[in-house]
């Protein structure tokens, strides 16, 4: 992540990558904040972090016997 600060206009750039997007907002104070950023970042997160919670359960159920299944996330 990377976080840019511009004390001339009082606003700020924020990048982060991931492997499959780049995600690039530029902001000043009156559209956003540090908070609405972390948010992204996180929902961001979260869209990658989901399918791979759910392949792992997948596959570890099918290592497991049927009788201790393990629900999805």
């Amino acid at each position: 992540m990377y976080l840019e600060l511009q004390p001339e206009t009082k606003s700020f750039t924020c990048q982060w990558y991931w492997r499959t997007a780049n995600h690039t907002v530029n902001t000043t104070p009156s559209t956003a904040t540090p908070e609405s950023l972390i948010s992204k970042f996180l929902e961001d997160l979260k869209a990658i972090i989901n399918p791979l919670l759910l392949l792992l359960t997948t596959v570890v159920n099918h290592l497991l016997p049927s009788s201790f299944p393990i629900p999805p996330p």
